[in-house]
């Protein structure tokens, strides 16, 4: 299931169908894509969460399970939020790199939203630091055939979980790595009202370019209605 976290003062679940008939944020019209029984909001008292919401997509499926049907269209939910979140983060384990199928259409979900995209590899201390390269590399080979982005993606490594770490050669890195992925999440709100200016910004250069054909068609009919 989805999680829609906010900031409030108690935690508990809400209803879906709270949430998806607008009762609680704007993601009503997920109604189109999944049923209410497959999408949960918590409400945590956090103080990360007054100024963001984090949306938790379900596990992808890979091998044998890729057959079983979610009941809805996956990738059709994932497009819906990919237009309206700031950040997109694809987590990977450094000790399972496999890019299923369904994880390949998931990302086509996200075309059009590059920028937005973040790659966190996960519990990168379970390897050393020669098969962490090797892992690296890898990931960002696999990423290349699926996205089609010119700019290299940027890659957090780390372990990011309550455990503590099983090897400890890289602890610096992995230490700076958490700080700036932690610092680009505190970004995401100012960056948020840019993006939404800049949508703006398009929506009406759109208008204006809808309206001038609309009017340039109108003058095309006139003068072939007076020629006739």
């Amino acid at each position: 299931m989805s999680a829609h976290l906010t900031v409030a003062c108690f935690v508990a679940p809400v209803l879906a169908a709270t949430v998806m008939s607008g009762g609680l944020g704007a993601v009503e019209r997920l109604s189109l894509y999944t049923r209410s029984d497959q999408f949960m909001c918590s409400q945590l008292p956090n103080q990360v969460l007054k100024s963001i919401s984090i949306i938790d997509s379900p596990g992808i499926l890979s091998g044998e399970k890729q057959r079983i049907s979610r009941g809805y269209d996956f990738c059709q939910v994932l497009q819906w939020f990919a237009e309206r979140v700031d950040r997109i983060i694809l987590l990977f384990d450094a000790h399972k790199l496999d890019i299923s199928d369904e994880f390949s259409e998931a990302i086509k979900a996200f075309r059009g939203q590059d920028d937005k995209i973040r790659v966190v590899l996960n519990k990168a201390d379970q390897v050393d630091t020669q098969q962490l390269m090797r892992v690296y590399g890898a990931l960002m080979w696999s990423l290349g055939k699926v996205i089609n982005t010119p700019e290299v993606l940027r890659v957090y490594i780390g372990s990011f979980w309550a455990q503590p770490l099983q090897n400890t050669d890289n602890r610096r890195l992995f230490e700076a790595e958490a700080q700036d992925l932690f610092r680009d999440i505190q970004s995401l709100p100012q960056k948020a009202a840019v993006r939404k200016l800049n949508d703006l910004i398009k929506r009406a250069r759109l208008a204006k370019l809808l309206v001038g054909r609309e009017a340039g068609l109108s003058a095309l009919a006139s003068a072939a209605h007076s020629w006739h």
